[in-house]
């Protein structure tokens, strides 16, 4: 079968199998009904369908085409026939109307017609389309619609993306299109009754068609037919083959009652769809699916129009009075542009404007082409305007402007609006919030581009009327993007995390970058030297072993070393596409028992790592004006909620090995200044402890215990001093894999156990935490119910794919549904309290101030002569930020580097 997208033009129509996918909808999704009681997995199925095919194809004419209740007219030909199958199920009858109303909601055509299934009016439509010229697609998975095949027809199921055409059907079945209901009249069908011909199945029915055309002169030739079983069951059921035949033959003609030149796509109905939604508790689809259509889909969320957007009016400002009026508009988007994306290095150039879609506004202040306004009046005036809350401030990744203007001197406060955060709650999982991607996704606008600009790296060098069109223009891109956003996220019931969380943390996260961390420039210097020697040891020692040189960064080297010359073996090792074999650290790590060369190669490669990703990378990231690194961190990346960092990366710096307490031994505070480092401790197992209400580990938690040791305890059925270190070591594995749907498999080899030992393992961590098996079950449950899991805080993460039919896609999905509660969770907490230690920071030791959030770790400065009393408003912050069923510990050190303060 052909795994591939159906090509669709202007001439093709689309006729869906609506029945047959109702019924595959229900069968492949588990129960779910809404919090009355009324069943929704196959609606929720079907919606998921259409969700994805209006979204490939929007413009597309798609034809839903339904059974109609009761007997059809092969009942009266053959009163047997489908007589086996059972009643649909009354949870899957109270479904149909609401299918229903959803197809006429959405605008799509359906017909159905008393006395005949669905494939017979397929088939008349598909021979009336292609009639007329068009291309016709049966979006269907029955076989019985592949006999009318021909050159402007095929079959596609976009369930599982497959397409057949003549050349398809035929490798599956052995006989073309036409042939069909000539091998399905002998095989018979078990599950419509349809008789057949006993012992004739597709291999031997499609050679007699083959060897004799059809049906019919095969029938006509029964006494050539050997004396074999098969051939004997032929001649004894002439009479069943014949009726099967009409069974299952289609009907090429569309019934009179059918009027095909009506059944046209309207535009969808919105005020049908949302209160059809709400009553079904699909709070995300009717988003997911309006965002398919123009603006005409919905009139509370009206879609900005391209044109709109691109007629935009770009002005100039250089009047005192007339900026002055403008900035006392609220809220007002607004963008700045600058020298560099470095805020420490930024000078400000320019500041644009927009207060409505179509209307953007730019002031010119440090252009050296064309005319600026007078800074020293505007600078002021920016000030005030920027510094008061009550004027709402929008725009576009305002972290860096935040930066930005504090470098000017200007601090931002009242932030009520971020398009690319707005984006990021919305659809955690996307690619692309840029202002770029999402002016284009959101509202069908392409954005200027200003390339020659940013090959000039320095804003001043642009003319100001080339600079009010690109800078006016991301204001009023932002102000849309806002004014749409919004409404969503309410509509998402989003907007909690929106304003207490997402928008709150910018000025933190700004503060943190502006002020970044000191670097002692002389411990990594002397740590790179240290590092080059032992590498050039290691390399020395190998070229002794080898009499040769060998390139150690070459993985192709390495495996001819290993495996060819020292025969190491080679079981489970790979190749690679090139036919070298793999040399990956799971590889190496296999093998270093059996040749000392292996850990030599290993350690090789882990100190190459470090010098350069860290120690270089580190050194080249100081930034010479203030002696310290300026790391970003990335609110809009990790789709978990978690934050990330880059220009460096000092989240994934080692913590564990000598190495890694060297290079954090290079971070240093200020002179007279102090680190305080707080790190929650265990705060996922404590999450998982209260969104479960688990006693034993709520218990454990509340007595203060090892919660390794007493999961170790419970599952062994031992006193907690009887615990072993590898008994908690495997228990600590458990504990945190199964909040991330780890299985046996992966913890045998986690921890070094058989699989059936691991298995063990996990069924009785389940029989003494039978709250967390709960949690799970219901999650993932209510995961295929909604299409989404949300935090405690309301952050959502969507799993589409729960109720695919990928089953590795499925299982991934079932473990993301599993963890992002928890996770997400995590991050949000940590939000708060970042929040929370800022402001407190503020108000009661102005000199103190974050610098890192690394993982479930605080990093702050303060002065060393109030670093005690820093560290209790940290502590009492950080405990404070969430009201959990079990107490959230924050474990805290103070010290002279960031190593000593951990």
């Amino acid at each position: 079968m052909s795994k591939a997208a159906l090509t669709i033009d202007a001439n093709t129509i689309l006729l869906l199998d609506l029945s047959g996918y109702i019924f595959r909808a229900y069968h492949a999704i588990a129960p779910l009904t809404t919090s009355k009681g009324f069943p929704t997995n196959a609606i929720f199925g079907v919606t998921n369908m259409l969700e994805k095919l209006l979204g490939q194809y929007p413009d597309a004419n798609i034809v839903a085409v339904k059974d109609a209740p009761g007997p059809s007219w092969r009942n009266a030909v053959y009163p047997a026939y489908k007589a086996n199958r059972p009643p649909a199920p009354e949870d899957l009858k109270q479904q149909f109307e609401k299918i229903s109303a959803m197809v006429e909601a959405l605008g799509l055509p359906s017909v159905m017609l008393e006395g005949h299934e669905a494939d017979d009016l397929i088939a008349g439509l598909a021979i009336y389309y292609s009639g007329q010229g068009k291309r016709v697609a049966m979006l269907s998975a029955d076989k019985d619609l592949l006999q009318l095949i021909e050159p402007n027809i095929v079959m596609w199921d976009p369930m599982r993306n497959t397409l057949y055409d003549r050349e398809r059907t035929l490798e599956k079945w052995g006989v073309p299109p036409e042939r069909i209901p000539d091998l399905f009249a002998l095989m018979g069908d078990s599950s419509d009754n349809v008789p057949g011909v006993p012992g004739i199945g597709p291999k031997r029915g499609s050679e007699l068609i083959a060897q004799y055309g059809d049906l019919d002169q095969l029938l006509a030739n029964l006494e050539s037919l050997p004396k074999q079983k098969w051939a004997q069951n032929l001649r004894a059921h002439v009479e069943d083959a014949r009726l099967s035949y009409r069974l299952v033959r289609l009907p090429r003609e569309l019934p009179a009652e059918i009027s095909a030149e009506n059944l046209q796509r309207r535009r969808p109905n919105p005020s049908a769809l949302r209160p059809l939604f709400l009553e079904l508790e699909f709070h995300s689809q009717f988003e997911r699916l309006s965002h398919l259509f123009d603006e005409s889909t919905t009139a509370a969320e009206p879609k900005p129009s391209a044109s709109k957007l691109q007629d935009s009016k770009f002005v100039t400002i250089l009047a005192d009075a007339d900026l002055q009026q403008r900035l006392t508009t609220s809220p007002l988007a607004f963008d700045t542009e600058t020298t560099s994306l470095q805020p420490r290095r930024a000078q400000l150039v320019g500041f644009s404007g927009a207060a409505a879609v179509g209307e953007g506004w730019y002031v010119p202040l440090a252009h050296k082409a064309g005319p600026n306004a007078h800074a020293d009046i505007v600078l002021p005036m920016l000030r005030a305007w920027a510094e008061d809350p009550k004027f709402e401030k929008w725009g576009q990744n305002l972290k860096y402007d935040t930066a930005v203007l504090k470098t000017a001197g200007i601090e931002l406060r009242g932030i009520g609006g971020d398009s690319m955060l707005a984006s990021y709650l919305l659809n955690p999982d996307g690619r692309s919030h840029g202002l770029d991607a999402l002016a284009e996704r959101e509202l069908g606008h392409q954005t200027i581009k200003f390339s020659d600009v940013a090959d000039m790296g320095d804003f001043r060098l642009t003319d100001v009327a080339a600079a009010t069109a690109y800078a006016a223009e991301d204001a009023v891109v932002a102000q849309a993007l806002c004014e749409r956003l919004h409404q969503r996220l309410r509509d998402e019931s989003l907007w909690d995390v929106y304003t207490t969380i997402e928008l709150p943390l910018v000025p933190v996260l700004a503060s943190m970058e502006w002020w970044g961390i000191r670097v002692d420039a002389a411990i990594l210097a002397d740590l790179k030297v240290e590092l080059q020697d032992r590498i050039t040891k290691i390399e020395a020692e190998l070229m002794r072993t080898f009499k040769r040189a060998i390139n150690l960064q070459s993985p192709k080297q390495i495996g001819e070393m290993l495996f060819d010359e020292l025969k190491l073996p080679t079981k489970g090792v790979r190749k690679t596409k090139t036919g070298a074999w793999s040399t990956d650290v799971e590889v190496l790590e296999n093998l270093q028992d059996e040749h000392p060369v292996v850990r030599d190669i290993l350690e090789h490669r882990s100190l190459s790592k470090l010098l350069q990703t860290y120690v270089v990378a580190l050194t080249e990231a100081i930034l010479p004006e203030t002696g310290r690194i300026h790391p970003s961190f990335q609110q809009a990346v990790a789709a978990t909620g978690r934050l990330s960092c880059n220009d460096p990366n000092l989240q994934n710096i080692p913590i564990r090995d000598h190495w890694g307490h060297r290079i954090r031994s290079a971070f240093v505070p200020a002179d007279g200044f102090s680190f305080i480092g707080a790190d929650y401790s265990q705060i996922e197992l404590r999450i998982l402890a209260h969104v479960t209400g688990d006693p034993g580990l709520c218990g454990a938690f509340a007595r203060g215990e090892d919660i390794h040791a007493r999961t170790a305890a419970e599952m062994l059925e031992v006193d907690l001093a009887a615990v072993t270190p590898e008994h908690r070591r495997i228990a600590k594995t458990i504990n945190f894999g199964l909040m991330y749907g780890m299985g046996a498999q992966r913890l045998a080899k986690s921890v070094g156990i058989g699989q059936a030992e691991a298995k063990s393992y996990i069924e009785r961590y389940f029989a003494r935490f039978s709250s967390v098996r709960d949690y799970k079950e219901k999650t993932i449950a209510l995961a295929r119910e909604q299409g989404y899991v949300a935090t405690m805080f309301g952050r959502k993460r969507w799993v589409p794919d729960i109720t695919g039919d990928n089953k590795q896609l499925q299982l991934s999905a079932e473990r993301i549904a599993i963890n992002a509660p928890i996770q997400g969770a995590a991050a949000d907490i940590m939000k708060l309290a970042m929040i929370a230690v800022h402001h407190a920071l503020n108000r009661d030791c102005p000199e103190a101030r974050i610098l890192l959030q690394v993982h479930d770790e605080l990093l702050i400065e303060a002065p060393t002569s109030q670093a005690a009393g820093v560290q209790r408003v940290v502590i009492d912050c950080m405990q404070a930020a969430a009201n959990l069923a079990v107490p959230l510990l924050v474990e805290s050190a103070i010290g002279a580097t960031w190593d000593s303060a951990h």
